[in-house]
């Protein structure tokens, strides 16, 4: 695993895992009563998170935007730049 949250959505019923993934919305949407979702970090396990203690997975989805957004951003500027060197050229 990585440095970066993994969650790790767990059937409790057939204790099998129905989705690992590293976006938290996605786990968000799994949960429901019977699921778990675990969160690992840099191959330590984090927290476990059930249907009942749902809110405690919004701290994760938060982290998720901010990072989107950067990242766009960081697309926007490059785009822009790429876009002036055009025009001169």
């Amino acid at each position: 695993m990585a440095n970066y949250n993994t969650f790790v959505v767990y059937d409790c019923k057939s204790r099998k895992n129905k989705l690992i993934t590293s976006s938290a919305r996605k786990a968000r949407n799994e949960l429901c009563i019977g699921v778990k979702v675990e969160v690992w970090n840099d191959n330590n396990h984090t927290e476990t998170i059930y249907s009942r203690s749902k809110k405690n997975l919004e701290r994760y989805i938060s982290l998720e935007k901010q990072y989107i957004a950067a990242k766009q951003e960081k697309a926007n500027l490059k785009n822009q730049r790429r876009k002036s060197t055009q025009k001169d050229a």
